[in-house]
């Protein structure tokens, strides 16, 4: 009790410095989860501009939360905290939260379960979700869990004081999955030209270590050839994907994955020598594989960026006849092997 007043009291001096804020105190002997946690909530206090007040202690009880603040009476509304927060993370599973508004009228208490006793992503993520939606429930003025004083009652009615009652409150949607609709531009290295330039619209969903994703792509037009034979090559196609993290904090990924897809190229010939005598426009069609390596970092809770480097194998690759007459025939061939490079932004749905 008397470390939690007197980190109640490091936070409340602190905070004359630093408005508007949020005030949290977590229980943890990692220094590890103590970071973790404190990424969590300034991640979802950032998104409103809202600075985090981080203060860690050994153990936190409900009495501890119910404890009216020495500076409660005394602090006014421009300088006093939006929310204070208590994360009590050394008491094994599940995580306990304790969350209060600014004046420390009413109460909202949430539990987060860890598989393994250890902070994972998908808790992690949780607490995020929870602190933002409260602060957002906050900032407009509506309530958030019960009275300090029902909750108070409802400790001592209750069978087993020692254990923390949850409060049956509406509860925000978990977030085992995350779901994510980006677009991408990507350089993809094939013949006969150089580079082609793609436009992708993605759709990915994330578990735990495991992504999986769908994306159409199109092509800016191109042109092969022009002399005494040529084409202009319009692509698009479909591809569809999957990952694992092998590495993965709260705000960056590093994701392998393989994928496969079918491209179709509309293909417009032309001809400019009089021997030669242009093909009908045709429709080419082509399976691919591909091998990726993403570089994914969150931008708060809702946005974020990634950089895509990987390689399209055609099994089948494609051949054009642009053009033919009574001597000669002449044909364009795609590569095999197509490196390529890319860049995208999403916003989780």
């Amino acid at each position: 009790m008397a470390t939690i007043l007197f980190a109640y009291l490091v936070a409340v001096a602190g905070a004359a410095a630093v408005d508007p804020q949020v005030v949290l105190i977590a229980a943890t002997a990692d220094d590890e989860q103590m970071a973790q946690l404190e990424e969590a909530v300034s991640g979802a206090s950032a998104t409103v501009h809202l600075q985090v007040l981080a203060t860690r202690v050994a153990k936190i009880t409900v009495a501890d939360v119910l404890a009216a603040g020495p500076a409660e009476m005394t602090t006014s509304d421009q300088t006093r905290p939006i929310a204070r927060l208590w994360i009590d993370a050394a008491s094994g599973s599940p995580i306990t939260l304790y969350l209060t508004d600014g004046a420390r009228r009413r109460l909202y208490v949430r539990q987060v379960p860890v598989e393994t006793g250890a902070l994972d992503r998908v808790a992690l993520e949780s607490i995020a979700f929870i602190v933002g939606s409260s602060i957002d429930a906050l900032l407009a003025g509506q309530a958030i869990g019960v009275s300090r004083e029902a909750f108070a009652k409802d400790m001592v009615a209750a069978p087993a004081p020692s254990a923390p009652v949850v409060v049956q409150a509406p509860a925000p949607p978990s977030v085992p999955r995350l779901a994510i609709v980006s677009v991408a531009y990507e350089l993809v290295r094939t013949a006969p030209v150089p580079y082609q330039h793609r436009v992708v619209v993605g759709y990915q969903s994330y578990w735990k270590r495991m992504c999986a994703g769908l994306g159409v792509f199109a092509a800016a037009p191109q042109v092969v050839g022009g002399v005494p034979a040529g084409a202009r090559l319009l692509t698009a196609g479909l591809t569809v994907s999957g990952g694992a993290h092998w590495f993965a904090t709260r705000s960056l990924r590093l994701i392998a994955g393989a994928g496969a897809g079918i491209e179709a190229v509309r293909v417009e010939p032309t001809a400019s020598a009089s021997d030669l005598r242009a093909t009908a426009r045709f429709w080419s069609g082509a399976l691919s594989l591909r091998g990726f390596g993403v570089v994914e970092r969150e931008l708060g809770r809702r946005w974020l960026v990634g950089l895509t480097i990987g390689v399209e194998a055609h099994p089948s690759p494609e051949r054009y006849v642009i053009g033919g007459g009574q001597m000669m025939q002449i044909v364009v061939e795609s590569p095999r092997w197509r490196p390529l490079a890319g860049v995208f932004v999403g916003g989780r749905i």
